[in-house]
């Protein structure tokens, strides 16, 4: 995921975007039949309010992460 910030010294925009891939695995605890393994690619990003002292010290973060499944168009 890559990500910029935009703004004053203390107070920034952020905003990004990235791949999330990889797999799952689920296990049924109930039987055989449910178990299975799947493979996972979304689109994700994030936009949010970012608040730093250019000096340092206390740094807060707020924001929204939404994500697109593309795992079935990919499969």
């Amino acid at each position: 995921m890559g990500n910029m910030l935009f703004g004053g010294s203390s107070n920034k925009l952020e905003v990004g975007a990235g791949i999330l891939s990889g797999w799952s695995r689920f296990k049924s605890t109930f039987g055989q039949e449910n178990n299975r393994n799947n493979g996972i690619f979304n689109l994700t990003g994030v936009v949010g309010y970012r608040y730093q002292k250019p000096e340092g010290g206390f740094m807060g973060r707020i924001g929204l992460t939404p994500f697109l499944d593309l795992t079935d168009w990919v499969e």
